[in-house]
């Protein structure tokens, strides 16, 4: 699945996982649970995690999906 999503976007896995890793970090930071493991605890499902954080907030709407697809064909843009 994370290979998947970083296609989706034209990236490359290393590049989802540290941005994946960037966004979990802010958001924890602010108090958003489940997004970091801690010893003893993992952040296994922290993508689930974070989906359903940013879609309950408010942050991600059905409005900015299109911009998946401009993120690709930005990515695509500069591959070729």
């Amino acid at each position: 699945a994370t290979a998947d999503a970083a296609a989706r976007l034209g990236w490359a896995v290393t590049k989802f996982n540290r941005k994946l890793d960037n966004v979990c970090e802010k958001f924890s930071r602010v108090g958003v649970r489940g997004l970091r493991g801690s010893e003893g605890n993992m952040a296994s499902n922290r993508r689930a995690r974070l989906v359903e954080y940013a879609v309950a907030a408010g942050v991600v709407t059905a409005d900015d999906l299109p911009l998946l697809d401009d993120e690709r064909a930005r990515s695509d843009g500069r591959k070729g």
